[in-house]
């Protein structure tokens, strides 16, 4: 779900002339090292899959920072991405750890 609406908040818009989507406001290029010719750099969200991969890292709460969402509407998906990721792993492995050590404490 996050994916997919990352994919139509984040992908772009779609360059004809370099045959990539383009994120309006990013400034970093590529620069081919053979001719030094300058080229935007492909949106980190150009694909459903790309933006899963973004999704599967926010939610764990890993964060490499490789794919950043640059519009509000992108942070604020974000930002609920990763409060579900924290609701999704961390309750559940808090009361897993209180009854381990409830358990534990009634075997001593």
């Amino acid at each position: 779900l996050f994916a997919s609406i990352m994919y139509f908040l984040e992908r772009g818009d779609w360059s004809d002339e370099y045959g990539l989507y383009i994120r309006e406001g990013e400034i970093m290029v590529y620069v081919d090292p053979e001719t030094g010719a300058q080229r935007p750099i492909e949106s980190p969200f150009s694909s459903i899959p790309k933006g899963f991969w973004w999704a599967i890292v926010t939610i764990m709460t890993v964060g490499y920072g490789d794919a950043v969402p640059l519009t509000a509407e992108g942070k604020l998906v974000a930002s609920i991405a990763m409060i579900s990721g924290i609701l999704t792993l961390g309750l559940p492995i808090s009361v897993l750890g209180t009854n381990f050590a409830t358990a534990y404490m009634e075997q001593r």
